[in-house]
């Protein structure tokens, strides 16, 4: 198995490694399953036989893995928010109800990157459950993604500027600030 994987950071610089060995391969995605939280580390370190690098993950927004198989299984949450990349520029159906939600959803990280991703989930019946999730969706350790060919994704919150949702919410924290963007 080949395994590829992009790091971007907060300098809105993309960095590319390949992993083509099966054997290294495995090993590196039973690490990204096994490590929980990869932005809460001191340092982020990337090998190879001709150079290493030490990367501060704080200064790193998000992490894609991709490889020639569906990499889902290796999401290091498991039962996260089913987050999906989305390929083209188009607008998504949306849909909400009492206890579904289906939208796009933009995160918008320091330096300039962003990604877009449709979210498609059960709504927590709960209304304290729901304010939760919208209040502190920067609070996360990380946010997981599958890429739309079956790779995996990583995001830093702590590097997030903003997320917007391609749909209106029915509930807003006290103190929401109800306006019209300008186009």
């Amino acid at each position: 198995m080949t395994v590829s994987v992009k790091v971007v950071t907060t300098a809105n610089k993309i960095l590319n490694f390949v992993q083509r060995n099966p054997g290294m391969a495995d090993a590196f995605l039973d690490s990204v399953r096994n490590s929980g939280h990869p932005f809460s580390s001191r340092s982020l370190i990337i090998a190879s036989e001709k150079e290493s690098q030490i990367l501060a993950p704080s200064a790193i927004t998000r992490i894609e893995i991709d490889g020639d198989k569906d990499l889902s299984s290796f999401l290091p949450i498991a039962g996260g928010t089913p987050l999906t990349a989305i390929q083209e520029e188009k607008p998504l159906p949306r849909f909400i109800t009492e206890d579904f939600l289906a939208t796009r959803m933009d995160f918008f990280f320091e330096g300039g990157d962003s990604v877009a991703l449709s979210l498609s989930t059960q709504r927590a019946m709960n209304v304290a459950d729901r304010m939760m999730r919208i209040t502190r969706i920067f609070e996360q350790p990380l946010i997981t993604y599958t890429l739309a060919n079956g790779g995996i994704g990583l995001m830093n919150p702590s590097r997030m500027t903003r997320v917007k949702l391609d749909s209106h919410l029915d509930i807003f924290p006290k103190g929401t600030w109800q306006l019209e963007p300008l186009r």
